[in-house]
């Protein structure tokens, strides 16, 4: 493993984890957020993912909120959780083979076998919550996974955003602050949670002062114009990407990342 600083692996895993939809495990959407926030910490000139959460709290909330999933993650050790899905990962499969063996035993499946159809019947009960512990350990070891992906240098799942948005932006859509400002699906597969882009059209004008003949004449030129501010980039899991329309960036004289 490459040498990487262990606090800050941690708290970049802890993001993804807290920021990605807690519903299924995708490692692209986590680390897609990874990778935005190593961005964002090196445009914003941080020298540390826990210079830049602490400076600029808001910008990934699960830092300051308060979220279950986070708080989950924030005091682990990658070498732990790895190894809490390992454990997961057997315990999982020798209770599939276990009950597999039952279920192919026609005496435990007749219910001759007493026994051994009472036992296939707490195996089946106790399937579940094995199910959602090794779901729960495989998510946690693949934020790692995922935080280290983009710590090293691996393929930019964001596919070069700078911002993200959860399902939020489909529950609170008509007070959402990027709906507002105009946002635009560069692909309509981007679109995973069936939202209308939106417009809000922007014309920036140059004003010319001429004088002629003791006369002070304005003329007012278009210099060109944008419908939204936010254009997307991918989306994995339950995740969108953005970035800005490079129309905004130009006209309004903004950054790329702020």
């Amino acid at each position: 493993m490459a040498d990487i600083n262990g606090s800050e692996l941690t708290l970049l895993a802890a993001i993804a984890y807290g920021e990605s939809y807690y519903r299924d495990n995708v490692f692209e959407e986590m680390a897609g957020i990874a990778a935005v926030m190593l961005r964002q910490m090196k445009c914003r000139g941080y020298d540390s993912l826990t210079a830049f959460t602490k400076k600029e709290r808001s910008f990934s909330y699960v830092v300051s909120d308060g979220k279950q999933r986070f708080a989950l993650l924030i005091k682990t050790n990658e070498v732990d959780v790895h190894a809490a899905y390992l454990a997961a990962e057997k315990k999982l499969a020798e209770l599939r083979d276990e009950i597999s063996a039952k279920e192919s035993d026609p005496l435990v499946v007749s219910g001759a076998n007493k026994a051994g159809a009472a036992r296939l019947k707490l195996l089946r009960n106790r399937k579940k919550g094995v199910m959602l512990q090794h779901k729960e350990a495989e998510g946690k070891d693949m934020a790692y996974r995922a935080a280290r992906h983009a710590m090293t240098g691996g393929v930019d799942y964001s596919n070069g955003a700078y911002f993200w948005d959860g399902w939020d932006i489909q529950t609170k859509y008509s007070t959402h602050p990027k709906v507002r400002v105009g946002v635009q699906f560069a692909d309509p597969a981007h679109n995973i949670f069936d939202i209308k882009e939106s417009t809000a059209v922007v014309i920036k004008f140059r004003q010319v002062k001429e004088t002629k003949g003791g006369k002070v004449t304005i003329t007012k030129t278009e210099i060109g114009r944008y419908d939204h501010v936010y254009v997307s980039t991918t989306a994995h899991g339950g995740t969108v990407f953005w970035k800005f329309n490079p129309d905004y960036v130009k006209l309004a004289h903004k950054k790329e990342y702020l």
